[in-house]
């Protein structure tokens, strides 16, 4: 049961290294999201759409990422 554990952690780490670039991306639009409704740069209205455009953007910069290997 240990090893079937040990070796579920070490996919999940080889998952999150290998598409570290997308993980990074999408955690900066989130930031980047909530700094701006917190100042009111944004209205909460706009939150979703900003965020969507964020996220689509973190997929696109994935996929430029992994097609350069």
């Amino acid at each position: 049961m240990i090893g079937i554990l040990r070796d579920l952690g070490a996919t999940l780490i080889k998952m999150f290294a290998a598409d570290l670039w997308l993980t990074l991306v999408a955690i900066v639009s989130v930031t980047l999201c909530a700094v701006a409704l917190r100042s009111g740069l944004i209205g909460p209205g706009a939150l979703p759409f900003v965020l969507a455009g964020g996220i689509l953007a973190a997929l696109v910069a994935g996929v430029a990422h992994g097609a350069r290997r």
